[in-house]
């Protein structure tokens, strides 16, 4: 399986995670609007980091795990950091892997029951998502 990006980020300082592959720019501008914070890149399916992060973006990457990684992802995420923001971006087009965007956001989402999920924008081409500690918290 192919590893693919996600992120985080926390106000203690602000610390991130971001593990989108082609997330670089944003990162870069992340890192000079909040020049305190501490942002760290990765991927997944691999080790995810140490720490307390605040945030978490998950920038298109989730349709490229199959059901049982993302309910890994989920136990990892919700046992590791159970208080922070989930941000989701999904590519809505194909995907050319077997589960599409919002297939795979479901599965996540519903692998997250403790969290509650929210659209936050959509266009034609993707969405974003938060998930904020909510139902059994």
């Amino acid at each position: 399986m192919r590893q693919r990006a996600i992120g985080a980020a926390s106000n203690r300082p602000l610390r991130a995670l971001h593990r989108d592959g082609r997330g670089r720019p944003a990162l870069r501008a992340a890192r000079q609007a909040v020049p305190q914070g501490r942002f760290v890149q990765g991927f997944y399916p691999g080790p995810l980091p140490e720490g307390d992060f605040d945030l978490l973006i998950l920038s298109e990457v989730l349709y490229f795990l199959d059901r049982a990684g993302l309910e890994q992802l989920a136990i990892d995420i919700q046992a590791r950091w159970p208080q922070a923001e989930i941000i989701c971006v999904t590519w809505l087009g194909p995907t050319g892997n077997p589960l599409q965007g919002e297939e795979a956001l479901k599965g996540f989402a519903q692998a997250l029951a403790a969290r509650d999920f929210a659209r936050l924008f959509q266009t034609d081409d993707y969405r974003i998502d938060r998930a904020l500690p909510g139902r059994g918290e």
